[in-house]
Formats: structure tokens, sequence, C-alpha cells
């Protein structure tokens, strides 16, 4: 990793929610500001947890141009390189976690969203549950 690297991180934690295994994830919607180029780094902060072998799927139809893959430098994390490039546009992708020991696996579906340079006007209509969640931490039961 270079000192002053232009890095976004997602935070992967499992937990448990009413004796169900869950994941939450911060941030739910990564936001890339105009003219962002950098990397994005997926986490899983839980000991005994690791990305599945498809730890992190863009849909290929989304438009988004990254490929997330296991980092090498980067113990328990994927990255890709990002850029916000098309303005605005928001990519679904799924986050897929292995239990290490017992094989269990869990799912959750954020977004990467690049931003509107400023001035330009968006009208967003809310499309699923992730409007109604509180910003800065997603939570999703298996």
């Amino acid at each position: 990793m270079v000192i002053g690297e232009n890095v976004k991180w997602v935070i992967v934690e499992v937990g448990e929610v009413e004796g169900e295994g869950s994941l939450f994830i911060a941030p739910l919607t990564l936001k890339l500001e105009p003219g962002f180029v950098g990397t994005i780094v997926w986490f899983v902060f839980t000991p005994g947890w690791q990305l599945s072998a498809n730890g992190v799927e863009f849909d290929a139809c989304s438009g988004f141009d990254g490929q997330p893959q296991p980092d090498p430098n980067r113990p328990n994390c994927w990255s890709t390189a990002a850029a916000n490039t098309q303005h605005p546009a928001s990519f679904p992708y799924t986050i897929n976690v292995r239990h290490m020991t017992t094989g269990a696996t869990l799912r959750v579906d954020p977004v990467v969203e690049n931003e509107a340079p400023p001035g330009l006007q968006v009208s967003r209509v809310p499309s699923d549950r992730r409007d109604l969640v509180v910003p800065g931490l997603f939570h999703q039961a298996s």
C-alpha cells in the first residue's frame, strides 16, 4: 500500500441478531465523489470469516468497470480500481462471506454510487429497502 493512496474502505463484520448470523457493512452506499480515481477495498473485520470465492460480485450488466479480487497486499481484503467517470450512476453488488471452519455463508447487497458533479440536478425515486436504513450502517439477516 502506498501512503497517500486514494482508497475507499468497505468494512464487513459478522454478528448475531436474534440468534441468526448477520452481516453488518459500513458504508451501505459507498459514494465516489466526482473525479474520484483510486481503489475500493473490502475488509472482513470478524475473525474466522473471509470473503468467499465469489466474495464481491457486480452484475455484469451494471456498467461497473472494476474487477474485485483478493488483494495480495492486504490480508482478508479484496480490492479493485475504481473511477467516477459516469455521472451519476449506481452499481448494486453482492458481498459473500464464508466461515473458515464451519463453511457457513452469508451475503449482503450494498451499492457503489457515483455522485453527480456540483450543479447537476438529480432526482431520485426510492427504489428499495436501502432507502429505509440508517445511513452509515446496514444490517441484513441471513
